[in-house]
């Protein structure tokens, strides 16, 4: 990963002669995220709960309720559920 990083930077900074490494970053858009949560459940349960944590943000979204003040703009229900908002 670390190799494949080296030359994704260095080939950024070809295509934009002048440009240091910080002008590059402070170009990047602002985002925000949380990290993975993975609490402890037996796995007798852990699917049901999945189920029910997933189906509870589709009606919220549905009805179009706001997360921290924000629309929410996606959810992916890949081993859980993810919640971006505007």
């Amino acid at each position: 990963d670390g190799l494949v990083s080296a030359l994704a930077i260095c080939d950024m900074l070809d295509r934009a002669p002048g440009k240091s490494m910080a002008d590059l970053k402070n170009a990047l858009p602002k985002t925000w995220s949380s990290p993975t949560m993975s609490p402890h459940c037996a796995d007798e349960v852990k699917y049901g709960v999945i189920d029910q944590v997933v189906k509870h943000f589709e009606a919220l979204q549905a009805n179009g309720a706001k997360i921290g003040g924000q629309s929410i703009r996606d959810l992916v229900t890949v081993n859980g559920v993810r919640v971006t908002v505007e």
